[in-house]
């Protein structure tokens, strides 16, 4: 999980939101309203594509990456079912993968991180490819057990990205030029940027790798 910055609201959003939020609060019931939501997007994707580019193709709260058909949903930090009024609100709408949605469902509480509002570093820790709340937080404990960021699917594939970094780390330990080095180094560094799958276990795990490097050489 990373902060999502919002990018601009996309400018069909801006012009119509008012009248599509009326139409969503006029209706009979959240099924209703959940049948119109999905047909303003299904209609105008460049509210979804937009959402899809600020997340970097990734569900927000387990960074799982969005592949061929399976483009994620927009899911509403505070649910339809709680409030029709932010249905069409920028802020409140944010890339979720199916299961991560499914979880997270009509949930409302002050202790589920919010990735617009809080940065999940402060509240979430992996050790290697297990996600843990950080220093006893909360909200890290809740989100992590009402996501269940720990679902194998999840440990798996983390534990598969963990392993592709230390054998990356293993070659430039070994590797002799020094502009090999370089290179398998910059190629390092962009596989933990943002954008990457699972970049905050990437990076955390880079951070620590770095600090006892640092301190081995220290004399």
């Amino acid at each position: 999980m990373i902060k999502i910055i919002k990018i601009q609201e996309p400018e069909i959003l801006v012009r119509h939101k008012a009248r599509w939020t009326e139409q969503v609060v006029r209706a009979t019931n959240n099924k209703a309203a959940r049948r119109y939501v999905t047909s303003i997007f299904t209609r105008h994707s460049e509210i979804k594509e937009a959402i899809v580019a600020e997340a970097f193709k990734k569900c927000v709260y387990c960074e799982i990456k969005m592949r061929g058909a399976h483009r994620g949903e927009i899911d509403h930090i505070v649910p339809l079912s709680v409030n029709r009024e932010l249905a069409f609100e920028w802020t409140n709408l944010v890339l979720a993968c199916t299961f991560c949605n499914g979880n997270k469902g009509s949930t409302v509480s002050p202790l589920l991180i919010n990735p617009t509002v809080d940065d999940p570093p402060d509240h979430l820790a992996f050790d290697g490819h297990y996600i843990r709340p950080r220093f006893g937080s909360l909200k890290g404990e809740f989100t992590r057990n009402e996501l269940d960021l720990n679902r194998t699917d999840l440990i798996e594939k983390r534990q598969e990205r963990l392993d592709s970094i230390i054998q990356t780390c293993l070659k430039i330990s070994k590797e002799t030029e020094q502009d090999l080095r370089n290179s398998g180094l910059k190629c390092l560094r962009r596989e933990v940027e943002r954008h990457q799958e699972y970049c905050l276990m990437t990076t955390q795990f880079m951070d620590r790798l770095w600090t006892e490097l640092t301190r081995q050489s220290v004399p």
